[in-house]
């Protein structure tokens, strides 16, 4: 009887499902990819069709949830970010507004307005606009 393959995973662009193919290849589990020349062609389209999806045998689906299970939960503590402000925790996630700057880069052809940046913390659920401790941005370099 002929196995059938499963989707365990999709992502948004070709190099992240490569990744991932390449870690469960290397511990003996076939793996195919689904989508990839079409988004690697026309990167546009990966939201309408899914992106990039990651296919293992049925057979083999429980062991391969079980291997990226931890990669796909691990919590980035330290973004370089800083920390809430609200409770000092440092899992925090970016949240990037883009509603305006995509209204205008459709009508216009060009971004009049940029993204509002929020973020959000992973363990109060905090909102705010800007992190305690965030990091100075590095001057800009000057060609002489």
């Amino acid at each position: 009887m002929e196995d059938s393959y499963v989707i365990i995973a999709r992502f948004e662009n070709a190099i992240d499902a490569e990744i991932l193919r390449g870690r469960l290849l290397s511990e003996g589990i076939e793996t195919h990819l689904k989508d990839e020349t079409t988004i690697h062609m026309n990167w546009t389209l990966s939201n309408a069709i899914g992106g990039v999806k990651v296919l293992v045998k049925e057979s083999d689906a429980e062991q391969a949830l079980q291997l990226i299970e931890p990669s796909l939960e691990e919590e980035r503590e330290d973004e370089g970010w800083g920390a809430c402000p609200k409770c000092s925790s440092r899992k925090l996630r970016l949240q990037l507004h883009r509603r305006w700057t995509n209204l205008s880069w459709l009508l216009l052809g060009l971004p009049l307005f940029f993204p509002k940046r929020e973020y959000f913390c992973k363990s109060c659920a905090a909102v705010f606009e800007k992190p305690l401790d965030a990091p100075k941005p590095v001057p800009a370099l000057k060609i002489v």
